[in-house]
């Protein structure tokens, strides 16, 4: 466990397996989960797995309120839990990072890349980013379109929800999307892959079109997928 803002944060250290014979150092992978799930998400957990298989680090935590991590979660505290585990991170020397976010871990991962470039802080890091959206209240828009009955109520509540505003992140830079910087939020990001499932019910793959065109022109090696 890490210290916190809230508490301790729960985290997996998944070393690179005996065979590999660099064991220090090397490309280290931070993962950021989804709403709804923990660091022992089945998917996520063999996933892992599978790097550290190919001599990888990889870490994945759970924000407050997550799992079994301290506090109550909120958009800045768990942006500010995955910067710790960053931080973490960075401190054990590797040659790169990787970050990896999924649904609403691919908004923490977007709120991490766009702090780095704000603060102009080590290391440049690959973002990987799945099934991620420009921000939450856009996220409804093809679904409520089944069952307009329900639209409005929901809509309501979405304004009061946290925004986890990743399109303004990626234009804009800072962890609130407010600051302008030369190259946009992602400046220290050396390659971005974006990948959504075309069946996705939830996010819709027309958001993680419009995050990847928003973000690509301020990285040199992009790459969308669906």
């Amino acid at each position: 466990r890490l210290a916190g803002g809230a508490g301790g944060i729960g985290v997996w250290h998944y070393r690179p397996s005996a065979g590999c014979t660099q064991r220090q150092g090397g490309t280290w992978v931070l993962y950021a989960h989804g709403n709804g799930e923990t660091r022992a998400w089945g998917p996520a957990a063999r996933k892992l797995l599978h790097l550290a298989g190919e001599c990888m680090h990889a870490v994945s935590f759970d924000p407050r309120g997550f799992g079994d991590s301290d506090g109550v979660p909120s958009e800045q505290g768990v942006l500010d839990d995955g910067w710790r585990v960053l931080e973490w991170v960075a401190g054990q020397g590797p040659s790169s990072v990787l970050l990896i976010g999924h649904s609403l871990g691919a908004a923490v991962a977007v709120g991490i890349a766009a702090r780095l470039c704000e603060e102009a802080a080590a290391p440049a890091v690959s973002l990987l980013l799945e099934g991620a959206f420009t921000s939450i209240p856009d996220t409804p828009a093809e679904w409520l379109s089944l069952a307009p009955h329900t639209a409005e109520r929901v809509r309501a509540v979405l304004q009061t929800a946290p925004r986890f505003a990743s399109v303004e992140r990626v234009r804009h830079g800072g962890q609130h999307g407010g600051q302008t910087g030369r190259q946009g939020g992602l400046c220290s990001v050396a390659s971005l892959l974006v990948v959504h499932g075309v069946r996705d019910w939830v996010v819709s793959p027309a958001l993680g079109r419009r995050l990847y065109e928003e973000a690509r022109g301020g990285v040199e090696r992009s790459a969308h997928i669906s």
